[in-house]
C-alpha cells in the first residue's frame, strides 16, 4: 500500500500543474484515509428497531430489513430491541443518540399514538434533542394488517423508511426564538365584523383599538334600515355571550360598546402602515380632527341650534337636511357631535361659545398616532359594484337610475326621505319602480351568482309595497330566494310585486 501525503500545488506553467492533477487522480485510490477516517465514519441517522417482544419480528424479517438499511448512506442501524418504550431500552436508546451525536432519529415500533409521548419525555429528562425525530408505525401499519404476507410487511416497512430517510434528509433546522408578545388588538374596520370582533376581544379582556375611518361605527349597515333575515335594524348583530357562551343579538347602540374599558374607539383614522409579525406588529394611521371632544358632549343640541350653516344634504333629493356641526345618525357610535370644518364660515364660533361642557374646540389638529399590539383584524367591509360602465342601464347618466343601497337609504326612517321613496329628479313619491337584477353578476364582470340580490330585491319589495301603492316590477334571469328566503319570496307574490 503506498502512502502519501497531499502535495501543493507547484506554480509554474499550465502544464506542470497538469501533470500534478492528473497524478494525484491516479494514486487516489491507493491513498490512505488517515486523518479523515473519523469525520467519514459518523453517521448522522439512527435506525432503532423494536421488535415489540416479537410482535412485529414474528412477520417481519429483521435481518432482511437491517440489511436493507445499511445499504442505505449515513445511516446506522441499531441492534434490535425488544420493549423500546419501557426500561432498559429507553436508557438503551438516550446513551447510543448521545454516544453516536444523531441528528436524526428514526424509531420503527408500533403506532406514535401510543408512543410518542413516551419517548419526548425520555429525552427530556435525559437532556437528548435531536434534529429530527420519527417514529414509523411498522406493528398495525405493516405486521398486523399483512400477517399472512410477511413479504408484503416487508416490502411496506423498506417503503415507510425510504419516506422517513428522505424527510431526515431535507429536514432544515428552524431557530426558534422567543418575543414577548403585545397583548393588545388592533381592528381595522367599524362596521358590524369590525364591531364583533372589537367586542368580543375587548370581553375577552383583551385590549383593542377599534380604527374606523367615519365618524361613526356601523359601516354601510347603519344606513340601510333592516336586513335580512330577521328583519331586525342593521345595527342589530351577533355576539358571543361570554357568560353563557351563547350566540345572541346584541343591538350596537344599546350594548354600549363605547363603555367597554377595554375598547378604545378611534374613528375619522385614516391607516397608513401596518407591518411587523404575528405577535408583534406596528399599526401607524392619522386622525382627522372631529373638532367635539366625545366625552364631554352631552347632546343637548345647542350647537346644532346656533350653527348658522343649514340645508345640508347627503343626496339632492333628500327631504331633510343637516348642519355644519351634526349627529351624524340618532344611534351614533361614538355618542356626540361632529362638526364639517369645510362648510363652517372661518369666523363663526357660535357652537364653541354656547356648548355647556366646553366639548367644542375648533382649533383640533389632525393627529399621528402608532399602536403596538399582537395581532390585527381587517375588517375592511365591502363595496357596492359601480354598474356605470354598463351604458344600457344609465346609472350616473340619469337622475332616476339608483341601486339597491341607495334605496334602502330611502326605505329608512333615518335616511334622506325620512322613509319614502321618491324620484330622485322630483322629489315627489315614485308611482312606478323597476329592479333590474343580475347586473354586474353573471355576466362578465362576475361570472356567479352573489346570491344576495335577489332577496334584497325581494326585501324592498316588500317594504314598499308596505308603505305605498307603488306599481313595483322585478327583471330577472332567476329569483334565486332559497332556503328560510323563499318567505320573501312568497310575500312578494301575495302583494302584486
Amino acid at each position: 500500500m503506498l502512502t502519501m501525503m497531499h502535495p501543493e500545488p507547484v506554480e509554474g506553467s499550465v502544464n506542470e500543474n497538469r501533470i500534478f492533477e492528473i497524478a494525484l487522480k491516479q494514486i487516489k485510490p491507493y491513498m490512505k484515509k488517515s486523518e479523515g477516517t473519523k469525520k467519514d465514519s459518523y453517521k448522522s441517522t439512527g435506525i432503532f428497531l423494536c421488535s415489540c417482544s416479537e410482535e412485529i419480528s414474528k412477520t417481519i424479517n429483521f435481518d432482511n430489513l437491517a440489511e436493507f438499511l445499511g445499504s442505505m448512506p449515513d445511516v446506522r442501524v441499531e441492534p434490535v430491541r425488544h420493549l423500546l418504550c419501557q426500561e432498559p431500552d429507553l436508557s438503551f436508546l438516550a446513551e447510543e443518540i448521545e454516544k453516536n451525536k444523531y441528528q436524526n432519529v428514526i424509531i420503527a415500533a408500533c403506532s406514535p399514538q401510543y408512543i410518542t409521548k413516551i419517548f419526548e419525555k425520555s429525552f427530556l429528562q435525559k437532556l437528548i434533542t435531536p434534529e429530527y425525530f420519527e417514529i414509523i408505525n411498522i406493528r398495525e401499519g405493516c405486521a398486523w394488517v399483512h400477517s399472512d404476507n410477511p413479504l408484503d410487511a416487508l416490502n411496506k416497512t423498506k417503503a415507510l423508511f425510504r419516506a422517513a430517510l428522505e424527510r431526515a434528509r431535507r429536514n432544515e433546522k428552524i431557530l426558534s426564538q422567543k418575543k414577548g408578545i403585545e397583548n393588545k388588538a388592533v381592528v381595522i374596520g367599524g362596521g358590524t365584523a369590525g364591531v364583533a370582533a372589537a367586542f368580543e376581544l375587548a370581553e375577552a379582556g383583551v385590549k383593542t383599538y377599534l380604527l374606523e375611518k367615519s365618524p361613526y361605527l356601523g359601516g354601510i349597515a347603519a344606513k340601510i334600515g333592516k336586513v335580512v333575515p330577521t328583519d331586525d335594524c342593521a345595527l342589530c348583530t351577533a355576539f358571543m355571550d361570554s357568560k353563557n357562551l351563547e350566540i345572541c343579538r346584541k343591538c350596537i347602540y344599546r350594548s354600549r360598546i363605547d363603555a367597554n374599558e377595554n375598547l378604545e374607539i378611534i374613528t375619522q383614522a385614516n391607516v397608513k402602515r401596518l407591518k411587523g409579525s404575528p405577535g408583534d406588529f406596528s399599526v401607524a394611521f392619522d386622525t382627522s380632527p372631529r373638532f367635539v371632544d366625545i366625552k364631554k358632549c352631552i347632546l343637548c343640541r345647542k350647537c346644532e341650534d346656533v350653527c348658522p350653516v343649514d340645508d345640508v344634504k347627503e343626496f339632492a333629493y333628500a327631504t331633510n337636511s343637516r348642519k355644519a356641526i351634526y349627529l351624524p345618525i340618532p344611534q351614533a357610535i361614538p355618542r356626540g357631535y361632529v362638526v364639517d370644518r369645510s362648510l363652517c364660515p372661518p369666523e363663526c364660533r357660535k357652537c364653541e361659545d354656547i356648548c355647556p361642557t366646553r366639548a367644542i374646540d375648533l382649533n383640533q389638529k389632525e393627529e399621528k398616532r402608532e399602536i403596538k399590539c399582537g395581532s390585527v383584524i381587517v375588517a375592511t367591509g365591502m363595496e357596492m359594484f359601480n354598474p356605470s360602465p354598463l351604458k344600457e342601464y344609465g346609472y350616473e347618466r340619469f337622475p332616476n337610475v339608483i341601486n339597491q343601497v341607495e334605496l334602502a337609504r330611502m326605505l329608512d326612517p333615518d335616511g334622506p326621505t325620512r322613509g319614502s321613496v321618491v324620484v330622485p329628479s322630483t322629489g315627489k313619491p315614485a308611482k312606478k319602480i323597476v329592479m333590474v337584477q343580475c347586473v354586474g353578476s353573471r355576466d362578465k364582470y362576475h361570472e356567479y351568482c352573489s346570491e344576495l340580490c335577489c332577496i334584497f330585491a325581494l326585501k324592498h319589495a316588500n317594504l314598499i309595497k308596505d308603505k305605498t301603492d307603488a306599481e313595483v316590477t322585478v327583471c330577472y334571469i332567476d329569483i334565486r330566494s332559497h332556503g328560510f328566503y323563499e318567505r320573501y319570496y312568497l310575500e312578494a307574490r301575495d302583494k302584486w310585486v
